[in-house]
Formats: structure tokens, sequence, C-alpha cells
């Protein structure tokens, strides 16, 4: 019985089809961290990701076809991120990393080049090559940021610009950054 309990408890901690962290695990990992960095003023970052016309590619090629985009970019997001970074299915297509001890140009770098690896990989499904992109928000603590969600809010303003610039793209609450960097 109790291995059955623990089997359930990891279950419900991550995402099924990407075997990344779901957004309640996400929260509980992050926690801690936040709470460190927020007393202590230290540096943190949050990057929202979000796969570009992901609707298309379920309404072209089936929802197989969009399952195995998500495992892809999954994949690509644990190889991309630091150890120490905690990375998320948020929902549907979008992703999410938090990212401590690190300030805005560093996280708008991880960004950018996780958006370079999304765009230059190779997506296969059956006999079809897949063409996609991610746009991305980035928004880094300031103190006075009392919630989580306030920061996460801020990332979730910065992905909206970048979609609004056309996607495949980085921003952050001014705009498109990665040009900067």
């Amino acid at each position: 019985m109790n291995e059955a309990r623990n089997v359930a408890e990891v279950n419900a901690q991550f995402d099924y089809l990407t075997q990344l962290y779901n957004r309640r695990a996400f929260a509980s990992a992050v926690d801690s961290q936040w709470h460190y960095t927020a007393r202590h003023e230290k540096n943190c970052a949050i990057i929202l990701a979000d796969i570009d016309w992901f609707k298309n590619i379920n309404d072209k090629y089936g929802h197989a076809a969009g399952d195995k985009v998500l495992k892809d970019i999954a994949l690509i997001l644990k190889l991309k991120i630091r150890k120490s970074d905690i990375v998320a299915r948020w929902g549907g297509e979008e992703f999410i990393i938090f990212l401590p001890n690190t300030d805005k140009m560093s996280a708008i770098k991880i960004a950018a080049g996780i958006r370079e690896k999304i765009q230059d990989s190779v997506y296969q499904y059956e006999d079809n090559l897949l063409q996609i992109s991610a746009s991305f928000g980035v928004a880094e603590y300031d103190k006075s940021m009392t919630r989580l969600e306030d920061l996460i809010k801020e990332a979730d303003i910065a992905l909206y610009k970048a979609k609004d610039r056309g996607r495949n793209t980085v921003c952050d609450v001014n705009g498109p950054v990665e040009s900067n960097i």
C-alpha cells in the first residue's frame, strides 16, 4: 500500500507527457528558494516559453504530433538549463523556468540559447519535418515583488510582447531584448 501511495505522490508532481514538474510541483519546488531570494534580496529570474503556432501542429498533423513536439521541447529545456534551475510544464504548450541567483541579462542569454536550439532542431513526425519556434518572456526579481506570482506575471507580460512582436523572440516587459546580448 505504501508503494502505491509513493508512486501516486510522484505521479502527482510530474506532467505525464513531458516528465517535467507540473504547475503545482513547480510552485512547491520554488517556494523555499523564492522566500530566500526575497528575504536576502538575491537575484532570480523567470522565463516563460510558449511554442509558436502549436494549435496549427495539432490541427495539421494530429495530437500525436503535438505530443511529440512537447516531449522534444521538454528534452531541449532539460538539456539547456543548469542543475539549479527548476523547469515545469506550465500548461498546454507553455513552460516555465525558475533561475535562482540569476540576473536579467543572464536569464535573457539562457532564453536566447534555448530559443535558438528550438529553432535549429529537426522535429520529425512520421514522414513530416516540422518547423518549430518558441517565444520567451523574461522577468527579474525586484524587491517590490512580494509574491512569486508577481514575478510570473511580469514574465507573462513579456511573453505576450514576444508574441505581439511576431514570435520566435525573447522579450522583457519593455520589449525585445535578444538583440541586446
